[in-house]
């Protein structure tokens, strides 16, 4: 067999054995938030015991593999955020204890991010084969207005009425992860988006009666890591 002949071998075994093809690709993620902060800002000490915060969003892009291993994709990816909080404020502590206020604060969100990574696979057949990601992107969070309502747990505690406002950030991310190709089209991504920047917002409040107003604040906390399972269909 001479050169070209080799080489026209090669190339069809590569072909036949290849998994992932190239094209645009849509897909669903779920993710879970490790550790986002608190919007609200007041003028005592505030509390978040318990914290969810989970999202739900799509991606569509194009991926392109150079040699069937090593590649790169584009894409766009829009989320919906909730973020659940249970607050508490501990203005004192009285002669029977510690006095505090208690409510649960929601907010309302999504982001929009542009990303591109760097794609590496290894094909175990042309029906399976699995594969790590790494790349970056920049991302727009943004809030709905979010009420406050932290009312007394027992008397003499400071009650928190009013909103939260303007609650947005942006800034560059960072993607990690891995994929499971199966059956061509079909593709299974278990991944972390790194998300250093800051949300800020601008809490409003008053007490119960509005006699006592301007106990909120600025606050500014980190958008934090997201973890998420993902499946895309490559078209």
């Amino acid at each position: 067999m001479n050169l070209f002949g080799k080489i026209a071998f090669v190339s069809a075994s590569v072909a036949a054995l290849s998994n992932a093809q190239d094209g645009i690709f849509l897909g669903l993620d779920l993710g879970l938030n490790a550790k986002r902060g608190d919007f609200l800002v007041a003028s005592s000490p505030l509390n978040t015991p318990t914290a969810l915060d989970y999202s739900i969003g799509i991606k569509m892009g194009y991926q392109r593999y150079f040699n069937g291993f090593v590649g790169v994709r584009t894409y766009l990816g829009a989320n919906y955020v909730l973020t659940q909080k249970q607050t508490v404020v501990y203005p004192q502590t009285g002669g029977g204890g510690v006095i505090k206020s208690e409510g649960d604060m929601q907010y309302n969100g999504f982001g929009l991010n542009g990303n591109i990574d760097a794609l590496l696979k290894y094909d175990f057949n042309k029906n399976f084969a699995l594969g790590i990601y790494g790349g970056v992107g920049y991302e727009g969070t943004f809030y709905a207005d979010a009420d406050v309502e932290i009312a007394a747990s027992n008397t003499g505690a400071l009650e928190l009425f009013g909103k939260v406002k303007d609650i947005k950030g942006s800034g560059v991310i960072y993607n990690l992860g891995f994929q499971a190709f199966v059956a061509q089209n079909h593709q299974i991504e278990l991944g972390v988006k790194f998300a250093p920047y800051y949300i800020r917002a601008k809490s409003e409040l008053s007490n119960r009666n509005r006699n006592i107003k301007n106990l909120g604040g600025n606050s500014k906390s980190l958008a934090g890591n997201t973890f998420f399972v993902g499946y895309r269909y490559l078209f």
